[in-house]
């Protein structure tokens, strides 16, 4: 019975991973607010109702996007990098690994954003968007040792930089401007 229900647990798991990958597909594709769960569907090859079984229902779908856009790099960051590396190695290992992470998935700033302007779900992508960024700064000032003021000035900063390349990808390379940032923050800390 055991080795059934693990089975099983499995084949659940299994099933909400596919629909997530699917949904941030076609999320960064198009928009939030453009997908449907029919297309969330046929994407994925599980039905509808299935889909809602999983998630109750598309706004929870949605949410549960939205809090696994980072909490791989966040995973990373605490996992990772060296508890006893300076202030700007840090900062330079998290610069490395979102760098790497918006490589990976171009689509990320684009679904975040989407998100972040959804009318739809305004309120509660508002306080899931809320809590990722009061969690980004808290791990800011307690990882490189910054007031809550400069972590917002920080977070501004990359939020910007993500944005311009995202609109201009011809001229801005984040590669490039990462780079100058970790120079600029070495010689600030």
């Amino acid at each position: 019975m055991a080795v059934q229900n693990k089975a099983k647990t499995a084949r659940g798991e299994n099933s909400r991973q596919r629909i997530l990958e699917s949904t941030w597909q076609l999320i960064g594709k198009s928009d939030s607010r453009e997908v449907t769960l029919d297309q969330i569907a046929d994407v994925c090859g599980i039905s509808k109702s299935s889909i809602l079984w999983h998630f109750g229902s598309k706004e929870a779908l949605l949410l549960e996007v939205a809090d696994n856009i980072f909490r791989d790099l966040e995973k990373l960051f605490i996992e990772q990098c060296p508890p006893d590396s300076s202030i700007g190695e840090r900062f330079a290992f998290f610069l490395n690994n979102y760098e790497d992470m918006l490589n990976a998935t171009p689509e990320a700033p684009r679904i975040f954003f989407s998100f972040l302007f959804n009318n739809q779900f305004r309120e509660k992508i508002n306080n899931k968007i809320r809590e990722i960024y009061e969690w980004n700064r808290e791990t800011f000032c307690e990882q490189f040792n910054l007031t809550e003021n400069q972590a917002v000035i920080l977070l501004g900063m990359l939020n910007g930089i993500v944005i311009q390349a995202n609109v201009h990808p011809e001229r801005i390379k984040i590669k490039e401007v990462f780079d100058e940032l970790k120079s600029l923050v070495k010689k600030i800390l």
